[in-house]
């Protein structure tokens, strides 16, 4: 049994009049100048060692990401052994068991 909410409610409905100006300044009145000598330029190593720094933070992150969406699959698998009131083996069996079709409906 789902529960539905209705998303769209009269006062939302109501949009506001549109001005004519831009809200947002456009890129052009953003221009900075680079210069093309940098006093504190980075050596190659500087910048190799920066590099897999970010890297290896990002590694990291993806990793810590993976484990907790398999944390949580886990979790969820779970709970829908318990909901349905049935041994993980079984809710494994019937789910291959089903069709495509009706998988879809569950994502």
């Amino acid at each position: 049994m789902a529960l539905r909410t209705h998303l769209f409610f009269p006062n939302t409905l109501i949009r506001p009049p549109k001005s004519r100006s831009c809200p947002f300044p456009t890129t052009t009145h953003f221009r900075t100048q680079v210069p093309c000598t940098n006093k504190n330029s980075s050596t190659d190593a500087d910048l190799a060692s920066g590099l897999a720094t970010e890297v290896a933070k990002i590694n990291t992150h993806l990793l810590q990401r993976e484990e907790a969406m398999n944390k949580s699959r886990e979790l969820l698998f779970t709970e829908l052994c318990n909901y349905l009131a049935l041994d993980k083996e079984e809710v494994k069996r019937k789910w291959t068991k089903i069709d495509e079709e009706e998988r879809r409906a569950f994502d």
